[in-house]
């Protein structure tokens, strides 16, 4: 591969005149000094400016259940089961805005936030939520019973989350999840990937045809 032409010059000068390779050796190290420097420095202000304004128009969405709107490109399934199409397309992380029926607007933040097709049963929508300790969870999965109208589900929730300190550590239920079936508008579940760590996930699935 042929040198590049300033690069052919400086050899050819630095054969010739021993000074110019010492100039040619210092002009090297400010190269490289300065190289490093931009990439310490990061981008200028109003580039890094623009940056954060993109990233939190990126990272926001609204969806209105009466449309659909905002909604992502379902993925086809065969089953509502959290198992499946683990991974299908999804938005997030960022802050979704959903707009309910009524006029009520809800905030969540995502994690992930996906569509499904699914056969016999129609539009899911998946909202999963970042992971946190048993108790934010417990919280945040009696505010989304509340905000779906699925009022008889806290009882339930709550007898669980109670029991689960009346037992010992290994023999603790790792999931809870909310009464299932075909005329449910949601289906809230509560569980923990892993039994050593205090950390569970919540996962929100809506079914736009069943929502009131």
């Amino acid at each position: 591969m042929s040198k590049p032409l300033w690069l052919s010059s400086c050899v050819g000068c630095c054969k010739k005149k021993p000074l110019c390779a010492a100039s040619c050796a210092a002009g090297a190290v400010l190269l490289i000094c300065g190289v490093v420097w931009l990439a310490r420095r990061g981008p200028s202000p109003a580039r890094a400016g623009g940056t954060s304004a993109e990233g939190a128009a990126a990272a926001a969405l609204t969806w209105d259940v009466a449309t659909g709107d905002g909604l992502p490109d379902p993925t086809p399934s065969n089953s509502i089961s959290l198992g499946a199409n683990t991974n299908a397309p999804a938005w997030g992380p960022g802050r979704l805005t959903v707009r309910l029926r009524g006029g009520r607007t809800v905030e969540y933040p995502a994690e992930a936030f996906s569509t499904f097709d699914v056969t016999e049963v129609g539009l899911e929508v998946r909202l999963r939520f970042p992971k946190q300790p048993l108790a934010a969870a417990h919280a945040q999965a009696k505010a989304l019973l509340a905000d779906w109208h699925l009022a008889n589900e806290p009882f339930y929730l709550d007898r669980w989350y109670a029991k689960r300190a009346t037992v010992p550590e290994n023999a603790r239920s790792t999931v809870w999840v909310s009464t299932m079936g075909s005329h449910v508008p949601a289906i809230v579940t509560l569980m923990q990937p892993k039994r050593e760590e205090d950390q569970w996930s919540v996962v929100l699935q809506v079914f736009p045809k069943q929502v009131k």
